[in-house]
Formats: C-alpha cells, sequence, structure tokens
C-alpha cells in the first residue's frame, strides 16, 4: 500500500465523506477472500430476517448468499486478506433497515467505464425501486457471491475481480475480459453495508459503447468529462459509495487519462482538491 504523501488523499476525501463513506485501503493487488463460517444472526433480529424471507418468496425472489466481513482486517498490507462469514440476503436487508453495520459490511465491488475517445465515463443511474440508492448514481456493483458450496452456483470463485466483471456484464450487457486497472480502492458505507473494492477506470473501446444496455437494476449513465466536477458537487445525484468512488479516482489522476488532461480548465487532481475543499 502507498504510504506518506500518496495517502494524503485519502484523509482528504475521508473528512469530506465523514460518517457517509470512508475509504479503508488502496493499492494494486487484489485481495484474497476466504471463508470463515457462518454468521450468527442475533435473536432479536430474527423477526425481521424471517419477515424479509417471506417477502422475498412471496415475490418470488431469489434469497442469495452474501459474504459479511467482520474479521479483522490488516490494512496496512500490500494485498488484503479478507476472511468472511457468510449471511443471506434477507440478513443483510434487515441489518440495513436497522442501521446495523458489523464489522467492515457485505462484501462487494463494483468498476465504471472511461471512454478517451469521447472523453466521458460510464455509471450507472439506479433504478428507482432498487433496495440499495435508488435514483441515484453508482458504479456498476454489486455483492460478492460466496460459490456452490452454499448457494448451488459456482460463484466469484474467491475472487473479487470476477464480482466485478460480473456485474458489469449482468448491468450493461458488455463483459470484459481484461480488468486490471492501476489502482484498486476499498471503502466502507455504513449506510447501506457495503464493504465494496472499486475497480478505478476500465478503459472501453469505441466499438464496445454501442452494446451498453440497461436493465432493470439501472440505467447505463454517460458522463462528460467537462461535466464531472460539477456533477459530483451535488451529493444528491450520488449514492456515498459511487461518489466516493469517482472522486477518489480523481485524485490519483483520472487514469487512463494522462495526469495533465484538463477537464473544464482543471486536472484530475485540481477537480478532487476543489471539490473537498468545501
Amino acid at each position: 500500500m502507498a504510504r506518506g504523501a500518496d495517502r494524503a488523499w485519502i484523509a482528504r476525501i475521508n473528512a469530506y465523506f465523514g460518517e457517509r463513506c470512508q475509504v479503508v485501503w488502496w493499492g494494486h493487488r487484489e485481495a484474497a477472500v476466504r471463508r470463515v463460517g457462518a454468521w450468527t444472526v442475533p435473536s432479536d433480529l430474527l423477526p425481521d430476517v424471517e419477515r424479509n424471507r417471506a417477502d422475498l418468496a412471496a415475490r418470488g425472489k431469489p434469497n442469495e448468499i452474501q459474504a459479511l466481513c467482520v474479521e479483522p482486517i490488516d490494512f496496512s498490507r500490500d494485498r488484503l486478506e479478507i476472511g468472511y462469514r457468510t449471511v443471506d440476503y434477507a440478513t443483510a436487508r434487515a441489518m440495513r433497515a436497522r442501521k446495523l453495520s458489523p464489522g467492515f459490511g457485505i462484501l462487494s465491488a463494483s468498476s465504471f467505464l472511461v471512454s478517451l475517445e469521447q472523453r466521458q465515463m460510464i455509471i450507472q443511474k439506479r433504478g428507482a425501486g432498487m433496495d440499495l440508492n435508488p435514483g441515484r448514481l453508482h458504479g456498476f456493483a454489486g455483492a460478492y457471491s460466496p460459490g456452490r458450496a452454499l448457494d448451488d452456483s459456482d460463484g466469484d470463485a474467491q475472487s473479487l475481480m470476477r464480482t466485478a466483471r460480473r456485474e458489469l456484464r449482468e448491468e450493461t450487457g458488455l463483459d470484459l475480459a481484461d480488468m486490471a486497472p492501476p489502482h484498486l480502492v476499498f471503502f466502507s458505507d455504513p449506510r447501506t453495508t457495503a464493504f465494496e473494492m472499486c475497480l478505478l477506470g476500465n478503459r472501453i473501446r469505441p466499438e464496445d459503447l454501442a452494446k451498453l444496455t440497461d436493465t432493470e437494476e439501472g440505467g447505463v449513465f454517460p458522463i462528460p468529462m467537462d461535466e464531472l466536477g460539477e456533477l459530483l458537487s451535488h451529493d444528491e445525484r450520488w449514492g456515498p459509495g459511487g461518489q466516493c468512488e469517482v472522486m477518489a479516482w480523481l485524485a490519483l489522476g483520472a487514469p487512463p487519462f494522462a495526469p495533465d488532461e484538463n477537464f473544464a480548465g482543471l486536472t484530475a487532481r485540481q477537480t478532487f482538491e476543489k471539490l473537498t475543499a468545501r
């Protein structure tokens, strides 16, 4: 993990977001994830969980297994080692409704796209009916899937990169074989109980832009780079995690754009500093 002056932007972004969202790590290596066991649901939460299970079943919605990160994590490491305990989606919903955020939260991954040729980034505008951040802007994100032994699926095979790639495919129709941007960021969002790895700045080719499609989870939302700074100044338009990851990307120079590239007269770093000066 980068140290010293290279980490000053983390203190700055965390001061800006306060309790809404916090960057806890950034680096270049994918985290190692492993199952520790199942999480024991507190007895006072069980009635809410059972109601959620019944509601999901009545609506024909899957009650997927997710990963809750309650084990200690050493954030000083160049490669994080994350132990998780399994919970079902009904439990995650109950925790959010009670504003409970055990440990670091539900393990997830996200990404957004960058077109150098069109000078724009592409994110998602969440559907109005979604549980998390309805109607707000966020990356293409979703929960890590623990895999076959727990929910009769292949899962994400201990790979958050695989989670990010799967979510991008499910939410845009685009399958990027190479998702290895220069920077990875983990943030914790206590409001949504998300503990999320974001891939900052996946380049999309011009011929792939036309392949992007909307889904019931949300619409594809392109943002011209000259308008990004102004849009980021409106906190109410964003899910905190989505806003945080885009601002982290600006702090790191907005790769794969050149570090001295200008957007509405400012470099990416200058845009970040202007936004966080508020």
